[in-house]
């Protein structure tokens, strides 16, 4: 869902500003790593300090096991996800694994956006093309970075592209959102699980029709946008309150039986911490919403609407 939101929000903010060259790719790198390293940063020398002080504990590292010189590097240059599949092996503030996949696709995003047609139709049956191509990669099970997040990445971007179309019949929108949703839940239902409907039909049509919402009821969801804001945040932040809280237990500071129901606690309470730690990156700019591409519109390009 992760990644079909982001092609969604991606090709809301950017696809129309970077065919029009109204974003370059300076910019727009500018504006996503501005938003991403820092907090990538701490955390990263954070748990790698937490990891060193484990390791002169016991000699052992707490979680994660491949802390070392060359994961760091890669880890600093967002690349950890980049190797092929068998290769991959966790390390350091591992849930940034999908910030390292983030990243990949926004190159991708750019040069796809960069040579994008300026018709609506070209542009949802070049979205569409792209999607079939990581279907069909992650089918053959070729390179796990060109498979399952470029077809939900583009999925969302698909769904973005639909929505920007019909925003003015937000009715039609949620009509076919929930017919969609319904197909895929009752192939899933007589077919199993399979990732390619999840990612390519039921995440996008589920935010298509969040979408719709807004357009009908646009308060919806105000509330949540703080939360929104400091996702990343409490994102990164959770695995580092987790390994202060395990170190200080091998310390010997706190005593914590993980087999008693008590313990189960601790995970909304890192949570918590971390929505906390989430709110205070934002307000010293460690996260920095930088998203929108200032000045552009779907509707004020008229070149998009053409057929």
């Amino acid at each position: 869902m992760f990644f079909v939101l982001s092609g969604f929000v991606f090709f809301f903010h950017y696809a129309q500003a970077i065919r029009m060259r109204s974003v370059d790719a300076w910019n727009f790198y500018i504006l996503r790593y501005s938003r991403l390293y820092p907090l990538h940063a701490a955390t990263l020398l954070l748990v790698a300090a937490g990891q060193l002080v484990s390791r002169a504990m016991d000699g052992q590292d707490i979680v994660y096991p491949c802390n070392t010189l060359w994961r760091f590097v890669l880890n600093v240059f967002f690349a950890m996800h980049w190797l092929p599949a068998n290769q991959i092996c966790w390390s350091f503030n591992a849930p940034s694994w999908s910030v390292s996949v983030e990243v990949f696709l926004y190159a991708v995003f750019f040069v796809v956006a960069l040579n994008l047609p300026r018709s609506w139709r070209g542009q949802v049956l070049t979205t569409a093309a792209i999607v079939a191509i990581g279907a069909g990669v992650y089918s053959l099970r070729g390179f796990h970075l060109i498979a399952e997040p470029v077809f939900c990445f583009f999925s969302g971007g698909l769904g973005c592209l639909i929505w920007t179309r019909l925003r003015e019949r937000p009715l039609h929108l949620i009509a076919g959102a929930l017919g969609a949703i319904a197909a895929a839940v009752l192939y899933l239902f007589f077919r199993g699980q399979n990732e390619i409907v999840i990612g390519a039909a039921l995440y996008p049509a589920l935010a298509l029709l969040l979408a719709a919402l807004q357009v009908l009821c646009p308060h919806v969801g105000l509330w949540g946008r703080m939360l929104g804001d400091i996702s990343y945040s409490t994102y990164l932040l959770h695995f580092p309150i987790q390994l202060g809280i395990l170190l200080l237990v091998k310390a010997g500071v706190m005593q914590i039986d993980f087999m008693t129901p008590q313990a189960w606690f601790l995970g909304p309470v890192a949570g918590l911490v971390g929505i906390d730690g989430g709110v205070v990156s934002g307000v010293i700019n460690l996260e920095s919403p930088g998203v929108g591409a200032p000045g552009w519109r779907p509707r004020h390009d008229k070149r998009y609407h053409e057929v």
